[in-house]
């Protein structure tokens, strides 16, 4: 039976009940075996060789603080955050590998390239993570629309309930000013009799 690694979530009676788990928090992930698996994945795509302890912890705690302003609500947004700082960390190493001295033109833009394909990407993401939340922009793309004479069409943002939301008494009240607005006015009816 393999050996299980030392798990980076605290366990055991000497752990508090009202303290939240800090991977759960950071992670999203209500379950701790999940909250710990995207650890591992974060910390796994970390440029950590040749880095003594210090810089190590320095480096893991610099990206789960980046994590935690993510502020990830739940598992599927704790996998997006996690791939964010992974792409993240992949551009800044493509741009820094892009200006090393000794770098060939070719390997430069190579590397320039790849950073730019990890730096749209991450901008997808940030977009995605948006749309999980609700934030993002709906977008409607119409291919043929004709409006006969007539007919009305509207283009822009329309705010406010749509009618099948709205209460009895809203409906009621919309529908007599409605009439009222189309109804001829007293002075046009005056005016006509004379």
């Amino acid at each position: 039976m393999p050996e299980r690694k030392k798990s980076l979530v605290p366990k055991g009676p000497e752990t508090p009940v009202a303290v939240a788990d800090p991977l759960a928090e950071a992670t999203g992930a209500r379950d701790p075996e999940v909250a710990e698996r995207l650890a591992q994945q974060v910390i796994s795509v970390l440029s950590l060789a040749n880095l003594d302890k210090e810089e190590k912890t320095r480096r893991i705690g610099s990206a789960f603080s980046l994590l935690k302003q993510i502020n990830p609500q739940n598992e599927l947004e704790g996998l997006l955050a996690a791939q964010i700082i992974g792409v993240h960390e992949t551009a800044m190493e493509c741009l820094q590998q892009s200006r090393l001295p000794a770098q060939t033109p070719a390997g430069r833009d190579t590397n320039l390239k790849h950073a730019a394909k990890f730096m749209g990407l991450f901008t997808k993401q940030l977009e995605a993570l948006d749309r999980l939340r609700g934030k993002g922009q709906q977008k409607m793309t119409l291919g043929r629309l004709n409006v006969e004479y007539g007919g009305q069409a509207i283009v822009g943002h329309v705010h406010g309930r749509p009618i099948w939301e709205k209460r009895d008494a809203d409906v009621k009240a919309a529908a007599a000013e409605e009439i009222l607005e189309h109804e001829p006015s007293d002075a046009v009816n005056s005016g006509s009799s004379k």
